[in-house]
């Protein structure tokens, strides 16, 4: 019988260890696929090659004496691409002298489609370098949305590569049945009106558009003086955001005021912050799927957000998309939430009649049967 692998570069120490992005992606899609009888592989540097490990902070870590010797057959599954060669070359190795199968997940392009919005052109460039060379290695690949599907077959189609089979498994939102609510020391600190704030959970970077957002908030407040709701931001400060965070740190009247950050909140903190506010934003410019959407349906609250790239895949009809450059569309939008009781009342029971939640449970299966299938 074959077995299943899945590679693992996040490390955790603590299960109540916080992970967020594509690291909380790895690590979830790692902890299914060893529910299921699959070995975890982690990158030895000293040894330049993977080996067998335990998943730190699994309730059940796996002892790495148990898994078989690779033989052919076995498939490997990658949750993330690797942002170095040594990786890469050693799966290739395994691959090409044991007739090992690899599958990767693909959450994006998004360095080569829009290199503006990455942390410098060395990263962008990096990108592309190693996700041609993950295409190479692979026998299959899975992304989280339609949007980055076809996006991703296109691209493979233009460098040249061989026919490389594109699956669609969409990822899930399952903060609200995970963890409880705390309504931490900060977040009372905050003072913040119960049902009348505007949430934006994102990491600072030039991608979310946290600028657009800030001067659409100057703007509401200008019509609405007082009445207008605190919009909260929560999130880690990412690359390239102290621009960003200068301007709306420095602007006194607005900040601390009608704009409230929260840096890095915990799992229990987010909940707090989605079961507490009005409804939510999500300006982003480019996403591969576009979970704060998610999150936001799952606890049963609207979302305004961009109509861009996989966004309204993520809303599920449920959330109003408004083009990230219609300022007065977007203006329209929250006002209408915001002052309108009634309406908000009428989007919040149609999401609790019509949203349709998926698990990691539902994730792994799906994973899980391709890596079967492609045996």
């Amino acid at each position: 019988m074959s077995s299943l692998y899945v590679t693992v570069s996040t490390r955790m120490s603590r299960r109540q260890e916080r992970l967020t992005g594509i690291p909380r992606v790895e690590y979830e899609i790692a902890r299914e696929l060893v529910a299921r009888g699959g070995h975890v592989l982690r990158f030895d540097r000293l040894l330049g090659r993977f080996r067998v490990a335990a998943l730190e902070g699994a309730s059940d870590q796996r002892s790495p004496a148990k898994a078989p010797a690779m033989r052919a057959g076995d498939t490997i599954v990658v949750p993330a691409i690797f942002w170095r060669q040594r990786q890469i070359d050693d799966l290739a190795r395994k691959r090409q002298s044991g007739e090992i199968r690899v599958g990767v997940y693909v959450h994006d392009i998004m360095p080569i489609r829009r290199p503006e919005l990455v942390s410098n052109e060395n990263g962008a460039a990096d990108f592309r370098r190693f996700i041609d060379a993950m295409i190479g290695c692979a026998d299959w690949l899975c992304v989280s949305s339609r949007f980055v599907e076809k996006d991703l077959t296109a691209y493979v189609r233009e460098i040249g590569k061989r026919d490389i089979p594109v699956h669609h498994v969409p990822l899930c939102a399952d903060l609200k049945d995970r963890t409880e609510a705390d309504a931490s020391q900060r977040l009372r600190a905050l003072e913040l009106p119960s049902d009348g704030y505007v949430l934006y959970v994102s990491t600072l970077n030039p991608r979310k558009n946290h600028v657009g957002i800030y001067w659409l908030w100057r703007r509401l407040v200008e019509e609405l003086g007082d009445t207008a709701p605190p919009l909260v931001l929560a999130g880690q400060r990412g690359w390239n955001d102290r621009d960003v965070f200068d301007l709306m740190s420095r602007d006194r009247a607005m900040w601390g005021r009608h704009i409230r950050f929260v840096e890095g909140p915990s799992d229990a903190e987010l909940v707090q912050l989605y079961q507490q506010c009005a409804f939510t934003v999500f300006p982003s410019h480019h996403e591969g799927w576009g979970l704060p959407i998610t999150e936001s349906l799952s606890f049963g609250k609207p979302c305004v957000a961009a109509d861009n790239t996989s966004l309204r895949e993520a809303g599920q009809g449920l959330a109003t998309h408004v083009d990230e450059l219609d300022g007065l569309g977007w203006l329209a939008a929250i006002k209408r939430l915001a002052l309108d009781a009634t309406y908000r009342g009428d989007c919040s029971a149609q999401i609790a009649e019509r949203y349709r939640p998926r698990t990691w449970h539902d994730v792994g299966e799906e994973i899980a049967r391709l890596a079967r299938a492609s045996v």
